[in-house]
């Protein structure tokens, strides 16, 4: 399990959005997106900190798999290779689902988004969806999880990427 530490800086400046990646290109590219990703989680634990009045409820940490950023950021790359603008024009939310509740789409939540390239107009949309690790510590009360885990969200292996295109071309 990897445990996000809050400050990360990261270089956005770099031109490592090309719509053809080579290996190098490519591996840039996925850091640099897996890193947008956890930026986006932190700010996104943030947000649940400073809205929710409950101090005692929100997540302290949120513990993720190993290698999970770079398998999505490999994912999200994957699927707008066959895109007109590539990377650029992809943009990225994120939703966290309720645990216990894999057959109802209400109970997403939207936890953030990320949008690849500031200056690209959207061509496409993704949608990450975060799934709660079910362990058996989610058979415990709900108060022995509070003591145990001190309010630690911990993120499965397990997630979705739903892709929705934003136009259609005339080939099409």
């Amino acid at each position: 399990m990897e445990v996000m530490p809050l400050p990360v800086a990261f270089d956005f400046t770099e031109d490592v959005w090309n719509t053809s990646l080579e290996d190098a290109e490519e591996q840039t590219a996925r850091d640099v997106l897996a890193e947008l990703l956890a930026a986006e989680l932190r700010q996104a634990r943030a947000r649940y900190r400073l809205s929710n009045g409950q101090q005692q409820r929100a997540p302290n940490e949120i513990l993720l798999p190993a290698g999970i950023l770079q398998s999505i950021a490999r994912d999200i790359l994957t699927a707008s290779a066959d895109e007109p603008c590539g990377i650029r024009g992809c943009m990225v939310f994120i939703d966290f689902e309720e645990p216990n509740n894999r057959n109802n789409n209400d109970r997403k939540q939207r936890i953030g988004a990320v949008k690849c390239h500031p200056y690209t107009v959207n061509t496409f949309e993704l949608y990450l969806t975060l799934r709660p690790h079910t362990s058996w510590t989610s058979k415990l009360p709900l108060f022995l999880q509070n003591l145990a885990y001190r309010s630690t969200m911990v993120i499965s292996q397990d997630y979705s990427l739903v892709k929705r295109k934003l136009f259609r071309s005339s080939s099409q």
